[in-house]
C-alpha cells in the first residue's frame, strides 16, 4: 500500500533517432483521479522534462515523432521503500525505477508501486523458552513416571 494522496515525480527524456536531444514543447492530457481532464504542456529542456502525477493520475503526450527513443524515470521511488515496475501495452517491460523504450507506434505505459506494509498487531511472535520448559517438563515427568514404574515393579 502506498500514499494515494502524494504526488510523484517522474522525468521523461526524448531522443532523435540521431541520438540528438528533443527539444522543445509537447502538448499533453493529464487525466485527474475524479476524472477529469486538464491541458498542459511539457517543455523538454537537452530533452528532459519533469512531471508529476497521483495515485490513477495519467499523462498522454501528443503529437510526438514516432522515430523517438525515451527514457522514463521516477524520481523518488527508491526514497520511500517502493519496488516500482512498468508494463507497456499490457506486458510488463521492467522492474525498477526506469524503463526505456521506442516510439514507434502508440503505447500505454503504466508505472505501478507497490510496498510491503507490516501491520503491527501487538501479539509477539512465539517465545521459544516457553516451549523449550514445556518440553522439558513433559520429559521429566514421563522420566519420574518411567523410574516409578521400575521401582514398583522391582518390589513386587
Amino acid at each position: 500500500m502506498g500514499d494515494r494522496m502524494k504526488d510523484y515525480s517522474f522525468t521523461i527524456t526524448l531522443q532523435n533517432s540521431d541520438d540528438s536531444a528533443y527539444t522543445g514543447s509537447v502538448p499533453y492530457t493529464k487525466t485527474l483521479k475524479d476524472g477529469s481532464t486538464q491541458t498542459e504542456t511539457l517543455t523538454l529542456v537537452s530533452g528532459s522534462a519533469r512531471f508529476s502525477l497521483k495515485h490513477t493520475e495519467s499523462i498522454n503526450l501528443q503529437d510526438l515523432p514516432g522515430s523517438l527513443q525515451y527514457t522514463i524515470a521516477e524520481a523518488e521511488q527508491d526514497a520511500y521503500g517502493y519496488e516500482t515496475s512498468y508494463t507497456v501495452n499490457g506486458t510488463t517491460a521492467a522492474n525498477g525505477r526506469t524503463l526505456t523504450g521506442s516510439l514507434s507506434e502508440n503505447l500505454d505505459i503504466v508505472c505501478q508501486n507497490t510496498r510491503q506494509v507490516i501491520l503491527t498487531t501487538g501479539v509477539s511472535a512465539p517465545d521459544h523458552t516457553f516451549l523449550l520448559l514445556l518440553t522439558s517438563s513433559l520429559f521429566a515427568v514421563l522420566l519420574l513416571r518411567q523410574k516409578r514404574k521400575r521401582t514398583d515393579g522391582a518390589l513386587e
